[in-house]
């Protein structure tokens, strides 16, 4: 097992989830048909986080 640190310096927003639903297109791309396999089309998230742009920072891990 290794242990790395991840820094996001991203600025994001954190919310609720009210008001959010989970919609899966007609897509042929797998992330959709695992999202239709996994029956989230129509999901409504208890919280949600979301930012713009994500930029991380992965530092060089360590054995445990």
């Amino acid at each position: 097992m290794i242990n790395t640190p991840v820094q996001l310096p991203t600025p994001f927003h954190a919310s609720s989830g009210d008001g959010f639903l989970l919609k899966v297109g007609n897509s042929g791309h797998s992330m959709a048909k695992n999202l239709r396999t996994l029956a989230l089309g129509r999901a409504h998230p208890v919280p949600v986080q979301y930012a713009d742009a994500v930029q991380a920072l992965l530092f060089p891990g360590r054995a445990l």
